[in-house]
């Protein structure tokens, strides 16, 4: 291999922070790559460098460095580089798993560098990052940045490596290669020889003693030493053989007065560097290792890949028709890599939160921070399990993009209303005209809707459509310390033995083959609240003889309402579906049964409100009542009701007020004689009309 890749080029390998006696290495780096990796060492300070491949002293047993080459290795790799002179080394530890991207989208460009781990690369041509795969170019690059098209300016003179990294975020694999640029124009090689040199621009030296010498309108001489000249202004220098010659001829060279070195920014956001003076100028950048003046360039451009900063100071040789006059320094920067995306850091870390949100956005320090919330989204359909990426929140309103007073910032999220609300924040950081990605972060607050699935085992339950709770004293703890919940269940519910509390206002809700099932001695309670349940099955486990259980709900204060319902409760000796107080029970398209050895009802109520309407509802036992009601109201509409045992009544009413009106009473009782349809005492004033009755 050359040192140097190719002798006409003009290199330039761009060092950050490359202080004399340290190692600079372009490529590798340390971490796990899925393709082999190329050896590039900056060596722009001229060193002999040696390295191995084992971990061994490179200066005994390794390989002298003598330009890029791929490291044929796999696995675990240890890379050891040194100076031929001095003591500093640098030690790199990397590990290849080889992947090539096979049935990916993207495999034909991982394919580009595969196997050489170089990509060489024209100025002014474009390399097509694949939109699916993130890139970080260059040293010391922040963050990867979504695949896109990459490009250098045309102009642009420098052939320079490059390392650049891409990264699958599915897979999460990686790779490293080397972009090694090319320019597309070369400059012209003719050099124009005098009997002259110029140090310094103002310093002329006269190398030949054989010629005579006249600067401008002066007189001829033979110059023993060099002399001064004022390069501000243009000169002429003459010569002439001192040997007699036909016609004695004599030559001359015009100098131009000292030309600026201008830097000009193009439309392309590359520097064009160009001199404002003569048009016969031509600049020349000191070509390495040869360290020699070789192209000539009218104007000389600097650029690099979005993703990539570069700054430092240029010497730039300058030469008029070819002659070389002195050099000009132009100190330049060209930033076009994006800040770090900014990190936002929150409360809560799903998707769903039961409790307001605290957020602080961090953007890199001394880069403008710029943040936008979206006005709060109301989720009205409380069966729907939502997502970051469901389609609703595709119409959210984003407020405009406020900059920040400092580089972080920190606010709350609130709840709006009495349902799940939707957030969504987005963030960048600017430096300059570099634009961060945007950093998106969303949530749902919601203190009002739950979901339950006992089939679903999480570490961290949380009621969350991800963590349900998976058993109903998980859900119960946290609902009581609130006033409302709506509860999504999916599959079967089991109420747990013994009196179960319900203090906040609930709703269940059948997201998918909803039961409630209760054992046989479980109770729940509905304390000063309301317990509204729909579209369920609810069923009493097998009781056994001994149980003392005689009632599926206890109501104190409370309101009880099932819709679409099917019940079925059985009880040992005596019991009813629900026992209120101060009540209201609300039925309606339900079918209900209950049944017990000796006394069964439906509702059993104390200043209770009861409305049943289209529902099927039947009550077995020796003495089996549906409703029975001291002292409230009932209205009952378009129902069909059965009482069946040894005697039995649809309605047991005292001190009771309402309407019972379109409704079948059935039943199939031994003692008719002490049975009716609606039995009522004479506090009692309600209006029954259009009933059938069927075997009262």
């Amino acid at each position: 291999m050359k040192k140097h890749l190719l002798a006409f080029f003009i290199i330039l390998l761009i060092s950050l922070g490359n202080a004399y006696g340290q190692i600079s290495i372009i490529s590798p780096a340390e971490g796990k790559w899925c393709n082999k990796q190329m050896l590039v060492i900056d060596t722009n300070d001229t060193s002999e460098y040696f390295y191995s491949l084992n971990g061994e002293d490179p200066k005994t047993s390794g390989f002298a460095y003598d330009g890029p080459v791929l490291i044929d290795l796999t696995g675990d790799v240890t890379l050891r580089i040194q100076k031929a002179t001095g003591k500093e080394e640098k030690v790199i530890h990397y590990f290849v798993d080889p992947q090539n991207g096979e049935n990916e989208s993207y495999s034909y460009f991982i394919n580009s560098f595969y196997d050489t781990g170089i990509i060489n690369y024209t100025a002014g041509s474009t390399i097509s990052i694949p939109y699916d795969l993130y890139y970080s170019i260059g040293l010391g690059s922040e963050s990867y940045i979504p695949g896109t098209d990459i490009y250098l300016s045309q102009d642009s003179v420098f052939s320079r490596c490059l390392p650049c990294e891409i990264y699958d975020p599915v897979k999460k694999s990686k790779w490293r290669f080397v972009i090694k640029v090319f320019p597309q124009n070369y400059g012209s090689f003719s050099k124009y020889e005098v009997p002259f040199s110029i140090t310094d621009w103002d310093t002329i030296n006269f190398e030949d003693k054989d010629l005579i010498y006249k600067i401008d309108d002066e007189y001829w001489e033979l110059p023993k030493t060099s002399r001064k000249l004022d390069r501000s202004v243009p000169h002429t220098i003459s010569w002439q053989s001192l040997a007699y010659e036909m016609g004695n001829p004599i030559e001359y060279f015009e100098l131009p007065a000292k030309p600026v070195l201008t830097k000009e920014l193009n439309y392309d956001g590359s520097i064009i560097l160009r001199l404002d003076g003569n048009s016969e100028y031509k600049m020349s950048i000191l070509s390495q290792p040869d360290n020699e003046y070789q192209e000539l360039f009218y104007n000389i451009g600097i650029d690099t890949f979005y993703g990539d900063s570069i700054s430092g100071t240029l010497t730039v040789g300058v030469f008029f028709n070819s002659v070389f006059q002195g050099e000009l320094e132009c100190s330049y920067e060209l930033n076009k890599r994006p800040p770090k995306t900014p990190v936002i850091s929150a409360t809560n870390k799903s998707f769903y939160s039961r409790d307001d949100v605290s957020l602080v956005i961090s953007g890199k320090e001394n880069c403008d921070l710029y943040y936008s919330i979206s006005e709060p989204f109301l989720l009205t359909d409380n069966r729907e399990t939502y997502n970051p990426e469901s389609s609703i929140f595709a119409d959210v309103q984003m407020k405009d993009f406020v900059k920040a007073d400092s580089s972080q910032i920190d606010f709350n999220l609130k709840a709006e209303g009495e349902g799940a609300c939707y957030y969504a924040i987005r963030a960048y950081s600017k430096d300059g005209e570099n634009v961060s990605q945007t950093a998106s972060y969303s949530v749902v607050i919601d203190k009002y809707n739950y979901y339950y699935c006992e089939d679903v085992l999480s570490d961290l339950p949380d009621g969350t459509a991800d963590h349900p709770y998976n058993s109903f004293k998980q859900f119960l703890d946290v609902v009581n310390k609130g006033r409302f919940a709506k509860v999504m269940i999916r599959g079967q519910m089991h109420i747990p033995s013994g009196k179960n509390t319900l203090l906040s206002n609930c709703y269940f809700i059948n997201q998918e083959d909803g039961e409630i099932i209760f054992a046989e001695d479980s109770l729940i309670e509905v304390k000063s609240s309301t317990l509204q349940i729909e579209d369920f099955t609810i069923l009493q486990e097998n009781i056994s003889s001994s149980s003392k259980n005689n009632s599926l709900f206890k109501l104190e204060n409370a309101i009880l309402d099932l819709n679409k319902c099917q019940i079925g409760a059985s009880f040992s000796k005596n019991g009813n579906l629900a026992d209120a107080f101060n009540s209201s029970v609300y039925i309606k398209d339900s079918v209900i049964a209950v049944s017990a050895v000796k006394y069964a009802s439906v509702i059993s109520g104390s200043k209770t409100n009861i409305k049943a309407e289209k529902s099927i509802i039947n009550a077995t036992a020796a003495t089996s009542v549906i409703f029975s009601i001291n002292n409230g109201t009932v209205k009952a509409n378009e129902n069909s009701f059965k009482v069946t045992g040894q005697i039995g009544r649809i309605f047991e009413c005292f001190a009771v007020t309402g309407t019972i009106t379109k409704n079948d009473f059935k039943s199939e009782l031994t003692n008719k004689n002490s049975s009716v349809a609606v039995y009522t005492d004479k506090k009692c004033n309600i209006t029954i009309s259009e009933n059938e009755d069927y075997g009262f």
